[in-house]
């Protein structure tokens, strides 16, 4: 009688622990695993969706006319600088909650990278049309610089030998690999062999700020 009874409090404490082992910290260690997982939200944006929807969709144009000169196919690019020039006209840039006078220099970005598209689109051969696109970016980048675009990371590149080989132009890009829009895969002189030339020269990221 008394062996039935041990054995009866060995089986209870053994299952005790195994319930204990197996059961009781599950939940807690699926808690914390989960916690761990927890996606970072979208940080909100300052500026009204329907400007940033707007911008978004000019910035795709722009990156696309950048991809049309590294690949030197100058009929796509006036094509895309046509598409660039309209996507740029219709950023509502009265939506914007800043001072007038922020507003106004916006505009006045966006005057001339409409204008410079339309000089691209014209452009009867590749270096005018390529000249047209540095004077695009610069412009492209005080703009998102005044209006503190911050849905995406826009990095800022350097080419150091652009025209001429002197002479130094500018791009954008949504990441930091190098693919310049000035040397191109199919330079006369260097095939594609500098287009990883240049360098980022800023990382504009308002989304941090």
């Amino acid at each position: 009688m008394k062996k039935g009874v041990i054995i009866i409090v060995a089986l209870a404490v053994i299952a005790a622990v195994a319930y204990y082992l197996f059961f009781d910290d599950k939940p807690q260690e699926a808690q914390t695993t989960a916690q761990k997982q927890k996606p970072v939200p979208l940080a909100i944006s300052k500026n009204p969706e329907a400007f940033n929807v707007a911008f978004g969709q000019m910035m795709d144009a722009y990156y696309s006319l950048k991809n049309d000169l590294v690949n030197w196919d100058s009929t796509k690019a006036a094509n895309t600088a046509t598409t660039l020039k309209q996507l740029v006209q219709e950023v509502p840039y009265d939506t914007l909650q800043a001072d007038k006078n922020i507003v106004l220099t916006a505009k006045n970005f966006s005057d001339e990278i409409a204008n410079q598209s339309e000089v691209l689109s014209k452009a009867n051969n590749i270096e005018a049309e390529r000249r047209a696109f540095n004077t695009i970016s610069e412009n492209l980048y005080s703009l998102i610089n005044t209006v503190r675009y911050d849905r995406e990371v826009i990095y800022h590149d350097m080419c150091p030998m652009a025209f001429n080989e002197t002479e130094q132009a500018y791009w954008l890009s949504r990441d930091s690999t190098i693919s310049n829009p000035y040397m191109g895969n199919k330079h006369p002189k260097y095939k594609s062999g500098m287009v990883t030339c240049g360098e980022v020269q800023d990382a504009i990221n308002f989304a941090s700020k």
